[in-house]
């Protein structure tokens, strides 16, 4: 149960004795005198906007964050005195407001659903001290946004002695990323919510290092603070920021305006206070674990923690902690067999979700995750190829395409000739997607496999690791011109790709194999590879097909050199149900 806030007779004593001094000028010591019990919840709102300037194009989007940003003291200590406090922010909300380019809005093609998401809570508890200072070492942030907020938590900070109006002080800061100097003044005194308070500006001068000293500058950070003269905390607090980031191509300008209101002064009953005391206590146990390398331990605790509070005011921030540390076991630990199947399941899905979509960087950030994965379970992975299920193998081959070592790549070309042709579609694009040459019999085998899967990925390989001048090109290239025939539209599109990277110039075979499948294609959004492949082949430069069927009539077909290399016959597929391919990058 939660009671308002009420101030002891001796601290309104204090507090009078205090405002009759800030009344007459005099010096005032500010600070924060909270104890344990005490909570004060904000209303936060964070309006961002997001100005890129792309030679004489220009984008702009205004982006809102809603949330309740609430800090509750739950201990204390004397040496050095501080409160622990915990800070939780929840009920986050973003809401897309604005979207123009070049000064039109385009905020209507956006549906209205689209507009807003929910985002994770977050909670992190630290001590601070009388003066509203982190006793915690500043982080050492890589991102210059990350260091901007620490930047602003720093702006909180009060000085050391008493002060009066029209003083200033400063301090510096060291973020990793950017080193700050806070210069701050006591502006005047002010009545806020029926509370005197101090008035307190600051400006931040901030200097970045490393790789983002070319590039990121502060044009400006400022912050206005309302500080109660009774030192019952923070009323308000306003941090502008404006950060201009430049390329070669683009500059991109982003400003930011944090506003935060105090609307609530709840505190905790006894009950509840040491309820939140032992909680703290297992959160502290769970991380110590993680810092210590236990990270099944951590996530113990924490799903202990979860099953006893399912509907508890921390419960969704401790599961996002939750999420991230399993993350982090399952990048770094081997996991079971059977467990890693499920991860590997979900991480395929994803890639084929996101290569659908295509974005190159979400591609690059799942394939990270992929090798980390691959290569902490390599063992069992190699394992599983081995297993007599094919479905098993196939998974298997999905991860080994991501393990880094020489054993890996090997399993793979053996895998690449399995009875299961979903198996070796499966290798044959793992294959590819490593750039990893096989024998030539191996891959005409591919290319002439029954299953069209495997003739797609095949092609994929064909053009990632046969040359235009290799011996045997030409056998490559004739079974290539077969496959265009394939009823499988992802084959026929990775088979003109192929031709058009592995023929030699001016094969007048593949040009005229090329006219007929682009005549032939019912999918026209396919069309545009042909034309690229005939770009490749024939050395002209045309959008529509009349100037290739031109050439081809100046270049009469000749007979297409004989193979140099048999194929060797393919392997009988197995049986099995059908699984969506690892979907190929770009």
């Amino acid at each position: 149960m939660k009671t308002r806030l009420a101030l002891p007779a001796a601290a309104a004593a204090l507090s009078l004795l205090v405002l009759a001094g800030a009344a007459r000028g005099d010096a005032v010591t500010l600070q924060y005198k909270l104890t344990p019990g005490e909570s004060q919840i904000y209303n936060r709102q964070i309006t961002t906007t997001i100005e890129v300037r792309l030679g004489e194009k220009i984008q702009r989007t205004v982006s809102e964050i809603s949330m309740k940003h609430e800090e509750t003291v739950v201990d204390q200590r004397a040496e050095p005195a501080s409160v622990r406090v915990v800070i939780l922010d929840s009920g986050v909300t973003e809401r897309l407001v604005a979207r123009d380019e070049d000064g039109k809005s385009r905020l209507e093609e956006i549906p209205e659903s689209n507009r807003s998401r929910a985002l994770a809570p977050s909670l992190a508890v630290l001590w601070h001290d009388a003066r509203g200072r982190t006793l915690e070492q500043p982080g050492q942030f890589t991102d210059p946004m990350a260091a901007m907020d620490a930047i602003g938590g720093e702006m909180r900070s009060l000085p050391e002695g008493p002060i009066k109006p029209g003083d200033v002080w400063s301090r510096e800061m060291n973020f990793g990323a950017a080193k700050a100097t806070i210069s701050t003044k006591f502006v005047k005194e002010h009545t806020e919510g029926g509370t005197p308070c101090a008035i307190l500006e600051s400006t931040a001068t901030i200097v970045f290092g490393g790789d983002f000293a070319q590039r990121v500058q502060i044009e400006k950070m400022t912050s206005t603070m309302a500080v109660a003269l009774d030192s019952s905390g923070r009323r308000s607090q306003t941090i502008l920021t404006t950060l201009v980031e430049k390329s070669d191509q683009a500059e991109r300008r982003i400003h930011r305006e944090s506003k935060e209101t105090l609307v609530e002064t709840p505190r905790l009953d006894a009950a509840s206070l040491e309820k939140a005391k032992a909680d703290v206590a297992r959160l502290d146990a769970a991380m110590e674990k993680a810092k210590a390398g236990d990270l099944e331990g951590g996530v113990q605790l924490l799903e202990a923690y979860l099953k006893e509070n399912p509907q508890g005011p921390w419960t969704g921030a401790v599961q996002v902690l939750r999420g991230r540390m399993m993350q982090e076991r399952l990048l770094t630990q081997p996991v079971e067999a059977q467990r890693l199947r499920e991860i590997l399941r979900d991480l395929q899905t994803g890639r084929d979700r996101t290569v659908a979509q295509g974005s190159s960087a979400q591609i690059a950030q799942v394939d990270q995750a992929l090798v980390q994965v691959a290569n902490v379970n390599e063992k069992t992975l190699l394992e599983e190829s081995m297993n007599p299920d094919p479905l098993v193998r196939d998974l298997a081959a999905f991860g080994l395409t991501f393990a880094q070592s020489e054993a890996a790549a090997g399993r793979l070309t053996t895998l690449a000739q399995d009875a299961s042709g979903q198996v070796r579609g499966t290798a044959a694009l793992g294959l590819a997607l490593r750039s990893r040459a096989v024998d030539r019999k191996v891959l005409l085998g591919l290319l002439k496999d029954a299953d069209a899967r495997t003739q797609g990925a095949a092609a994929l390989l064909a053009a990632q690791t046969v040359k235009k001048d290799d011996p045997g090109a030409t056998a490559v290239v004739n079974c290539l011109i077969e496959n265009l025939k394939s009823a499988a539209p992802w084959t026929r599109i990775n088979t003109a790709a192929a031709l058009g990277a592995v023929s030699p110039p001016g094969y007048a075979a593949a040009a005229g194999a090329l006219i007929t499948a682009y005549n032939a294609e019912t999918d026209t959004r396919l069309q545009p590879a042909y034309l690229e492949a005939l770009r490749a082949v024939t050395g002209v430069e045309a959008k529509d097909l009349g100037p290739y069927e031109a050439w081809l009539k100046e270049h009469p077909e000749a007979p297409a050199p004989k193979a140099t290399e048999p194929p060797a016959p393919a392997p009988k597929p197995a049986k099995a149900p059908p699984a969506k391919a690892p979907a190929p990058k770009g």
